[in-house]
């Protein structure tokens, strides 16, 4: 399967630095959630331990044609780094994310935004979902950052996360 990359909006992050979707909330609780936020984006979330660091955050706004994927906490980098490539992967499905890495959501994070119009949003279903659908675990791999998923409640959220941003 061909992996998919998005490529990074500088201005688009500027924009969705005012208000991060990645940023841990009181009250998270561990596991996969799906939420949507003030600005109606549709995101699915894992968060590691009740209250912890959203541990991957995938959103998308449709309607504006916006798609975000956020990694929280992701080492302790001194300074910004542009061209980070993230990889989500579950067996041999992957799923690619160009982005950088910064102080967003109030720690180190990394944060990938594209403009995807319908057709851009259907090349990243096409490859995100079967990274999201697999038997699991979903493993995330940034520079030598890698992180072990549980897929243990994903089913739930997915079910309201794939139509909210990809369509019926």
């Amino acid at each position: 399967m061909r992996a998919s990359s998005l490529t990074f909006a500088p201005m688009l992050a500027l924009a969705m630095a005012a208000a991060p979707m990645a940023i841990a909330i009181k009250g998270d609780r561990a596991g996969w959630a799906f939420i949507t936020d003030q600005q109606k984006r549709a995101v699915l979330i894992y968060v590691a331990a009740n209250d912890g660091p959203r541990s991957l955050s995938i959103g998308c706004l449709p309607a504006s044609e916006i798609f975000e994927v956020l990694v929280q906490d992701v080492g302790n980098a001194r300074t910004a780094v542009t061209g980070v490539t993230l990889t989500i992967s579950n067996g041999p499905a992957r799923f690619e994310a160009k982005g950088e890495i910064g102080f967003f959501a109030s720690t180190k994070s990394f944060d990938s935004n594209a403009i995807a119009d319908a057709a851009g949003l259907r090349r990243i279903r096409d490859t995100l979902m079967p990274v999201l659908e697999g038997a699991g675990p979903i493993v995330l791999t940034l520079g030598s950052l890698t992180r072990e998923l549980p897929i243990v409640g994903l089913a739930d959220a997915l079910k309201r996360f794939k139509p909210a941003c990809f369509g019926a």
